[in-house]
Parts: C-alpha cells; sequence; structure tokens
C-alpha cells in the first residue's frame, strides 16, 4: 500500500500538510503578464476614447471658433498622432507627471486620488463582507446537517446572482430608503449612508465564491486522506475544518482575487445609482465628457489594482495549494 504522504505524481494521497515554496520564475511570470495587461487594457481604452471625437470641442464654449478649438487641442496635445499620444501618456505616467484634466484644470493624479478613498471603502467593505458570507453559505450549503441550512440559503445566493446590480440597487432606493426611510438615498461620509451601496455590491461578490467552494468542499471531502483521516479516529470537528473546508480553500481564494474584477466594475453602476463620490463615477462622467486624462488616469490605476490583486490571489493560492502552481 503506498504511503498516504507520497507526492501526486507517485500515486498516493496527496499531502496536506508540507507547503512547497512558490518558484521566483513562477512570480515573475505572473508580474510580466500583469505589466501586459495593464497595458492593453489602457492602449483599447485610448483607442475607444479617440473614437469619440476631439474633447477640445466638448470643452470649447458653443460659439467658440474653429481657431479657439484648435489653440485648446494644441494646448492639451490632442493635436498629435494617436500613438505619440499613447507614448506621451505612460511616459508622463511612468515619472509621476500625469497630464491635465481638461474639465478641473489640475493634474489627473490628483482628480483620481481624491475619488480612490471613497471607492476603496465601498469596494473593500463589500470585498470582505461578501467573500466572508459566501465562504460561509458554500461551507453550510455543503456540511450543513439540516436540509434546510444546506438548500436555502444557496438558492438565496444564486437569486442574488441573477439580479442585476443596477436593478438591485434601484430596488433597494425605493424600498429601504424611499419607502421605509431606513437609509438616505444618497450620499457619502455616514454609516448610514454606506450600507445600502456595500450591500448591493456585496450581493455580487457573495454567489460566486459561494458556488465554488461548495463545489470543492463536496470533491474534497471525498479524497484519499480524509477517509485516512476518519480511519485514524480523529473528530468528526477537526476532518470538517482542518482535512476538508482548510483543502477546498485553493480555488477559493483565487477566485477571490479574480472578484476584485467584479467588484470594481459593480461599483461603477452601484457609485452612480447611489452618488457615490469614487472611481466608478469619476470615470463615468470623465468619459461623458471625454476627459481622456482623468479617464485614462482612472482606468490606469484600476487596471493596475486588479493586476496586483490577482497576483497576490494566485500566490496566496499557491501557498494554500502548493501543487497547484506546477499544475499551470
Amino acid at each position: 500500500m503506498p504511503s498516504p504522504f507520497a507526492p501526486p505524481d507517485g500515486g498516493g494521497i496527496r499531502p496536506r500538510t508540507r507547503r512547497a515554496p512558490v518558484p521566483p520564475l513562477y512570480v515573475a511570470q505572473r508580474l510580466a503578464q500583469g505589466v501586459v495587461t495593464v497595458v492593453a487594457v489602457v492602449a483599447v481604452v485610448f483607442l475607444l476614447l479617440h473614437l469619440t471625437g476631439n474633447p477640445a470641442r466638448v470643452v470649447s464654449p458653443p460659439d467658440a471658433t474653429q481657431d479657439e478649438i484648435d489653440r485648446i487641442a494644441h494646448a492639451y496635445g490632442f493635436d498629435q498622432p494617436i500613438a505619440q499620444q499613447f507614448v506621451l501618456f505612460f511616459g508622463k505616467a511612468f515619472t509621476g507627471h500625469f497630464p491635465d484634466s481638461v474639465t478641473y484644470g489640475a493634474s489627473s493624479l490628483g482628480v483620481v486620488r481624491d475619488a480612490i478613498g471613497p471607492t476603496l471603502l465601498l469596494a473593500g467593505s463589500a470585498f470582505v463582507l461578501g467573500n466572508l458570507i459566501g465562504l460561509v453559505i458554500g461551507y453550510l450549503s455543503a456540511e450543513a446537517r439540516w436540509r434546510p441550512l444546506r438548500r436555502v440559503p444557496i438558492v438565496l445566493a444564486l437569486i442574488g446572482q441573477a439580479v442585476p446590480a443596477f436593478y438591485l440597487g434601484l430596488l433597494a432606493v425605493l424600498l429601504l430608503a424611499v419607502r421605509l426611510h431606513w437609509f438616505p438615498t444618497a450620499g457619502y461620509g455616514s454609516f448610514s449612508a454606506t450600507v445600502l451601496p456595500t450591500l448591493v455590491l456585496t450581493a455580487s461578490i457573495v454567489p460566486g465564491i459561494t458556488r465554488i467552494y461548495r463545489a470543492q468542499i463536496l470533491e474534497v471531502r471525498d479524497d484519499d486522506h480524509v477517509v485516512t483521516a476518519v480511519a485514524k479516529g480523529i473528530s468528526p470537528l477537526q476532518v470538517r475544518l482542518r482535512h476538508i473546508a482548510l483543502n477546498a480553500l485553493g480555488p477559493a481564494v483565487a477566485l477571490i482575487g479574480l472578484q476584485l474584477g467584479g467588484v470594481v466594475a459593480g461599483a461603477v453602476t452601484v457609485e452612480v445609482i447611489f452618488n457615490w463620490p469614487g472611481m466608478g463615477q469619476l470615470l463615468v462622467s470623465s468619459i461623458n465628457g471625454r476627459d481622456y486624462a482623468v479617464a485614462l488616469t482612472a482606468v490606469l490605476f484600476i487596471a493596475i489594482g486588479f493586476v496586483v490583486a490577482t497576483v497576490l490571489a494566485d500566490l496566496a493560492a499557491a501557498l494554500v495549494d502548493p501543487f497547484g502552481h506546477r499544475r499551470r
């Protein structure tokens, strides 16, 4: 009979206690992929923004002459070739000198920096709350002894996934704010104003993590190491928590990092509905006003944040599941 602690390629039980180090090459590859992703995302948004028209005409007075429009375009560099504008933007961003906003008349970095705090508060609260609730529901739906406790939470989570964020936000405003007067309809700076947008954004995070964690628990609990632990007489609670719940976290941790992209995307809608002064609302207003500098700077920061979170999630998943990075 093969040893229960043999390597996975040796036909035995996969080790669950030894943690293999993450190779530096794997980290370097993930970072390189992240840099390419950031540049590609900004390039696509840059091209799409330029296809919408000349921003100098938008910010000019209605009775402005063509010469005045051309002077504004020259002052902000909009008369240069697109490729040259793209290179100049990254050159300025790399040195910390971001281009000026045509709407605010100030550095786009300062404008975006003022919006980061509200977004971090909203997205961070929803991110932590949503993943914790998702892990709990995923575990209960797989391991709870009481049948309704296995069925009802996951059904509610799936219903929440089927309802779009904008529709759920409008329902929350109409029911909890307008009709019941429990929370303000919009605003920022108080706990009561934070509750509704956080709950709406949380509802978009819970279903994904619930489903994958539940599926992993159902898969892991039939593994050989769990059978071995039960045969050794280890207590059922320790088997469920240490040998099942903990070892099912690998793919869930990876998904948690990817959830950040959904949080940022959902924050755009939620911030507009609740008049939340964050990155989402700033991005929408800058695109509508064709403020290229602010829109590109916001997209750059969002892309960097998403890539960093994804890389950290991959590294965390590799530490939790030490052989996961070897299979990729």
